[in-house]
């Protein structure tokens, strides 16, 4: 389990480096910007979504063109599973999970991301426990999620740190993370 102990955890919110880069710029292999190295190519998600096996899922082909099946795919995943709805969530969302992954494969974590919330419907929404009025899950641009091998304070710095424009939620006694391309914000919840 990847941990961060709560100096590299503040360093990471505070700088927009973290401790868990340090393999990939070590290497050298993105020197001005390795969150942007990490998305080149072929971009693919391994996740699940409740008792469904993992699924490696390409939504962006080598060429920058959008892989519509994999996008669909992952689209139905993030749906709203009480309401049985599906929207096209914003494709940053994946590009975080991925470059996330990235990450942590080049610090020897091998993660499935488990997705636990993607779109929610007004009704799902204002049902849902701790959620907000206005919350960007409405409009498919949140995911709440869990990468195993990885606790829930390091993610968030992961998240905090990769997302650097967007909200970053850590819900350490829930076990999952909240990222959103929305403001750049954070939170403990």
């Amino acid at each position: 389990m990847i941990e961060l102990n709560r100096r590299g955890f503040l360093a990471s919110a505070i700088l927009g480096t973290s401790a868990l880069a340090s393999p990939i710029l070590a290497q050298g292999i993105y020197a001005q910007d390795w969150r942007v190295g990490l998305l080149q190519g072929q971009r693919s998600v391994k996740v699940r979504r409740g008792a469904l096996a993992p699924e490696n899922i390409v939504y962006l082909n080598s060429d920058g063109s959008i892989n519509y099946p994999g996008f669909v795919r992952l689209c139905w995943l993030m749906r709203d599973v009480r309401a049985e709805k599906v929207v096209s969530m914003d494709i940053n969302l994946f590009d975080i999970i991925c470059g996330l992954q990235r990450w942590a494969s080049f610090n020897g974590v091998d993660s499935v991301v488990i997705i636990t919330s993607g779109y929610r419907s007004e009704h799902t929404n204002g049902s849902t426990e701790g959620a907000v009025k206005n919350s960007l899950h409405l409009k498919g641009r949140a995911l709440d999620f869990v990468m195993q091998g990885i606790s829930s304070q390091s993610l968030g710095a992961m998240v905090r740190t990769f997302n650097g424009h967007g909200g970053t939620g850590i819900y350490i006694g829930k076990g999952f993370v909240h990222a959103d391309t929305g403001p750049s914000r954070i939170w403990m919840g």
